[in-house]
């Protein structure tokens, strides 16, 4: 019960007691104009670097790659400092304008290096009228299609300028970090009101994951960013064969279906092949068996048609010489024929 008991009054202490509720929900506020400023000034400024980065001289494209370098270098603090004692000094504008200014210049310049790098990668694969076409309509069609192949890393920036928005304390504005921590110090229990804070940027990360997740499946039509091996297979078969109609300067277009057709005949008959395989090495065992057991038979009966013909040639052997016999008795004894020829031959 203790324990249970220290939590509510964690929780009332922390952010119920002294209006901090109200406190916190305009901290809560501020954080989410901060984002919103710092977001905006990224993609304006970012994506006018980008476009002399990438479709400009050499002079203003290296003022441009300059100008980049800079911004995404200079520690965000700094930045902050900079703009909020120096740049803005005599100005009048607002606390969180100048932090969300401060954040979205470093952003931009990592926009512009990721957009830049896209399109130089882009520009290799096509020829002059290509890319004079593409630098007309650089922002309506150009940004778009690059921005859709690098949504990933853009999901990254945006989740680092979240995190960037806790160090605007710096200048005494009065975000959620800022708040929370305050409220640590007061009630002598830093933890509870940290970590109320943590759970709020995770929130705010899901939220943003969630955006562009809803973004990707909008523009692409995939419902999932991890694919199997067999949709791997796939999508690179058929990019193989985009390419080699396209070399064949064809036209036509093949449809999903019709491919994952292709695809699904092409795994059945590697099926069959298979199967054929393991049916002959079956076939081939079997006449192995076969012709160790007729071997084994061989050698069996080898022994008995020895003795047979041991026996059969004693007996001819015996037969010649019974044969032999008789012939030499036979020649001895004469016919009356020739005992009158002899007795003939006497007179």
């Amino acid at each position: 019960m203790s324990f249970i008991r220290n939590i509510f009054d964690a929780i009332n202490n922390n952010l119920i007691s002294g209006g901090a509720y109200y406190l916190i929900a305009k901290s809560v506020i501020v954080t989410i104009i901060l984002v919103m400023i710092a977001w905006t000034v990224t993609v304006v400024i970012g994506s006018v670097l980008s476009y002399f980065m990438s479709y400009h001289k050499r002079g203003i494209s290296g003022l441009a790659h300059a100008t980049s370098f800079i911004f995404r270098s200079t520690p965000v603090v700094l930045l902050l400092l900079l703009f909020y004692y120096v740049v803005f000094k005599r100005l009048v504008f607002s606390v969180t304008l100048i932090s969300g200014i401060a954040i979205g210049l470093y952003g931009a310049g990592h926009f512009a290096q990721i957009i830049a790098r896209q399109v130089r990668e882009a520009k290799k694969h096509q020829d002059i009228a290509v890319i004079r076409r593409l630098k007309q309509v650089y922002f309506t069609v150009t940004l778009p299609q690059t921005v859709e192949d690098t949504l990933f890393m853009i999901k990254r920036l945006a989740i680092l300028l979240l995190q960037w928005t806790t160090i605007v304390g710096y200048i005494s504005v009065n975000d959620l970090t800022e708040v929370m921590t305050r409220i640590g110090q007061r009630t002598m229990y830093p933890f509870f009101s940290i970590f109320v804070c943590i759970i709020f940027y995770l929130i705010m990360t899901i939220l943003i994951e969630g955006m562009f997740y809803a973004i990707k499946k909008k523009l692409t039509g995939e419902e999932d960013s991890y694919e199997d091996e067999d949709t791997d297979i796939f999508k690179r078969a058929r990019n193989n064969s985009k390419e080699q109609y396209d070399s064949l300067d064809i036209s036509e277009e093949i449809t999903d279906t019709e491919e994952e057709d292709e695809y699904e005949s092409m795994l059945e008959k590697e099926d069959e092949y298979e199967s054929k395989l393991e049916e002959e090495d079956e076939y081939d065992s079997m006449l192995e068996e076969k012709e160790s057991t007729l071997q084994q038979e061989d050698t069996s009966v080898e022994p008995e048609n020895e003795d047979f013909l041991l026996f059969t040639q004693d007996l001819a052997k015996q037969v010649e010489e019974e044969f032999a016999e008789e012939l030499t008795h036979m020649e001895g004894i004469y016919t009356r024929e020739e005992e009158l020829e002899e007795f003939n031959k006497d007179e």
